[in-house]
């Protein structure tokens, strides 16, 4: 398994006040650049746990993209 950072981010608002707002959900720093102008809040640091092989996937019961099609409604 990996170890992921996860971050809340300050992020521009839309409004003119120039308030920045936190984001609903957590970021990592790869899906922050996405919101140019975010601003990490370094105390709001999470580490998750991501399964990389389809072993680890397997045992934690995550489907994967190369599970058989027998599970997806056509």
């Amino acid at each position: 398994m990996r170890s992921v950072e996860f971050f809340t981010y300050l992020l521009p608002n839309d409004r003119d006040d120039g308030k920045r707002l936190p984001a609903r959900a957590k970021l990592t720093s790869w899906q922050a650049i996405a919101y140019p102008g975010a601003t990490r809040i370094e105390g709001s640091r999470e580490v998750r746990m991501c399964p990389e092989s389809p072993a680890e996937q397997a045992l934690l019961g995550v489907a994967g993209f190369e599970d058989d099609s027998s599970t997806i409604q056509r």
